[in-house]
């Protein structure tokens, strides 16, 4: 549990990257770039981007530290000029447009590919599976009692 100086030192740290952002971009620039490339490359790998639904301007997502315009999102490089726009087409595909920021409202198209997209859950862990007890040993300690044969329960 956060205590209240350190959420109070998120929400700062939050606001500071929020008005980094503004000040590197053009946010309506980006979004007009993102329709200019899409009427560009219609396709990656069978895939029809000009389905994707994008939104009229992005909505920012601190914690998250990306914006999302409609079936988009925009995930700015924390250090450096470049950004990503990604694409969820599937449950578990996305494409990539890799860019560049030339100046505050200019950008160039680095690459196009499509990722395996990543779960990202924070503080989520694999669940630990228990080993199931194994029966009697085949040869017991010396002078120790041996005890029975017992069938194991899944959990």
């Amino acid at each position: 549990m956060r205590t209240p100086e350190q959420l109070k030192a998120d929400r700062k740290a939050d606001a500071a990257w929020e008005k980094s952002l503004y000040r590197k971009y053009d946010l309506a620039a980006v979004r007009a770039f993102l329709v200019a490339t899409i009427a560009n490359q219609k396709k990656k790998d069978d895939v029809d981007l000009t389905v994707s639904r994008i939104g009229d301007q992005w909505r920012v997502s601190r914690h998250q530290r990306m914006l999302f315009s409609g079936d988009w999102s925009f995930v700015p490089d924390e250090k450096g000029d470049g950004f990503q726009l990604r694409y969820d087409y599937g449950k578990e595909y996305e494409i990539v447009f890799v860019c560049v920021r030339k100046k505050k409202d200019s950008f160039r198209l680095v690459e196009v590919r499509s990722e395996q997209a990543k779960l990202e859950l924070s503080g989520y862990k694999q669940p630990n599976q228990a080993l199931l007890p194994t029966t009697l040993s085949v040869t017991p300690r010396a002078c120790a009692r041996v005890a029975p044969d017992s069938v194991a329960a899944d959990l």
